[in-house]
């Protein structure tokens, strides 16, 4: 892992460099995930941050993603609240010319979350974080300009102890800027 890292560090400020077309974009979503101890289905909002760039001619784009996610479920009186911070590099893989292109993407990075339950008797707190990974599709809408709007799926699996079966799935609008 240190040595995935390393590389990473090393490789991706040389890759700048050759950077042809960069892109920022800013977005947020719908979230749902099964909370760990809730016996029910979350569902929350998430915002997004990126930046990306493109090589020349090239269909694949590579990104670095910051997201804050929030995430609130009911059960027997208790509300739980996770609130997640996941980091990660984004690949995404464009198909086809023209301004609709779909796209898939990968997700690899690392999260930080804190829980709050709140019950009748008591309320408890705690904070975990670990790796997370997944993948997802979309589509990128190039308007006339350097604007564009995004429309993707995201499934991300996230490694601690507060999700149930560790999935986080998303749905997310953004809008971004190419210079």
């Amino acid at each position: 892992m240190k040595k995935l890292i390393l590389l990473l560090v090393l490789l991706v400020p040389v890759s700048f460099l050759f950077a042809q077309q960069s892109r920022v974009q800013f977005g947020g979503g719908y979230v749902f995930a099964n909370i760990e101890d809730a016996n029910s289905n979350g569902s929350g909002w998430r915002i997004n941050g990126n930046y990306e760039y493109q090589p020349a001619g090239g269909w694949v784009a590579y990104g670095v993603t910051a997201s804050y996610v929030s995430i609130v479920a009911n059960n027997n009186g208790n509300e739980y609240t996770v609130n997640t911070v996941p980091i990660y590099f984004t690949p995404r893989f464009f198909f086809g010319e023209g301004n609709f292109k779909p796209y898939l993407k990968g997700v690899l990075g690392f999260q930080f979350s804190d829980i709050k339950r709140e019950g009748t008797l008591a309320t408890f707190t705690g904070k975990d974080s670990g790796l997370n990974f997944g993948a997802g599709a979309g589509l990128q809408y190039n308007t006339s300009g350097n604007l564009f709007l995004n429309l993707d799926y995201e499934l991300m699996y996230v490694m601690n102890g507060f999700y149930r079966d560790g999935l986080l799935n998303s749905v997310n609008l953004g809008i971004g800027f190419n210079f």
